[in-house]
């Protein structure tokens, strides 16, 4: 994950959700991005999807 997103290659918003998973005999690969207010929590650490939202966040 971490040469995926070192990648100048690949175009991501600074906040995002990236979901990653196994293919069996190929390794991981990247299933799909999604904006980060559009993602559920899923065991991640509340504190940190915190950070993600308000960096995802315009303030007015």
């Amino acid at each position: 994950m971490a040469r995926l997103l070192a990648d100048p290659a690949i175009d991501l918003p600074a906040a995002t959700v990236v979901d990653a998973g196994i293919i069996e005999g190929l390794g991981w690969a990247c299933v799909e991005q999604n904006a980060a207010w559009g993602a559920g929590i899923y065991g991640c650490d509340a504190e940190r999807v915190l950070a993600v939202l308000e960096r995802a966040s315009v303030k007015r």
